[in-house]
């Protein structure tokens, strides 16, 4: 009858020595760590180089890319087309202070006339649906977008019967960043209004008014 019963090993190291393992042997030889060490340095230093170019390039788009704001405004004295009434034109200052022209730009102003003093005046620039223009502005260049109040309204705003708002919106891509919707928005008071019609003369100044002076994620939701 065959033997089924297990037979004992043979032992491969008849001489009763542990063999040492695999990571045993790997650490006792300098090389391998030397290796190791090279490699961490070699991926440290392709991380940080990353970091730096897309550091260096986000402020290359910041510095370089399209950025609008309103300046200054001018007024000036005319008649009007439609009704051949005497009027004021605001041309306000639209400049492209970035490096790089504007794309796909569409823009309003309003010139609102209200009958109460409104610390927040943003609703005006809805009280009608707004007709956004469109425009391209090139780099370093400024275009002076008008909006009209009538001589009746200015010279009710002389007597403190009305109160005179301008408020603008703009929203623009860059070429540097397509895509990326960019927004200014200006919301000012007509103040210290004073008019006279003969001889016809005009004096007044633009101040802040409302939260909505601002751009991109500084504008209010």
């Amino acid at each position: 009858m065959r033997d089924t019963r297990r037979k004992p090993a043979v032992s491969q190291n008849p001489q009763g020595l542990r063999t040492p393992s695999r990571w045993r042997t790997w650490r006792r030889n300098p090389a391998n760590w030397i290796a190791l060490l090279t490699l961490i340095a070699v991926l440290v230093y392709t991380g940080v180089q990353i970091y730096q170019t897309i550091l260096i390039r986000a402020n290359n788009v910041a510095s370089q890319r399209a950025f609008l704001y309103v300046g200054g405004f001018t007024p000036i004295l005319a008649t009007s087309r439609e009704n051949n009434e005497r009027m004021v034109r605001l041309l306000l200052t639209l400049t492209n202070g970035g490096n790089t022209p504007t794309k796909n730009l569409h823009f309003v102003v309003r010139c609102a006339p209200s009958v109460d003093a409104l610390p927040e005046p943003w609703v005006l620039l809805y009280r009608e649906k707004p007709e956004y223009t469109p425009l391209v502005i090139g780099p370093k260049a400024t275009v002076t977008p008008p909006c009209d109040f009538a001589a009746p309204q200015l010279t009710d705003m002389t007597t403190g019967k009305l109160h005179g708002y301008v408020l603008a919106e703009i929203f623009y891509e860059d070429f540097l960043e397509p895509g990326t919707v960019h927004k200014t928005q200006y919301s000012q008071e007509y103040i210290d209004v004073k008019y006279t019609v003969n001889p016809e003369v005009l004096f007044g100044a633009l101040i802040a008014r409302g939260k909505h002076n601002c751009t991109d994620d500084d504008c209010p939701k």
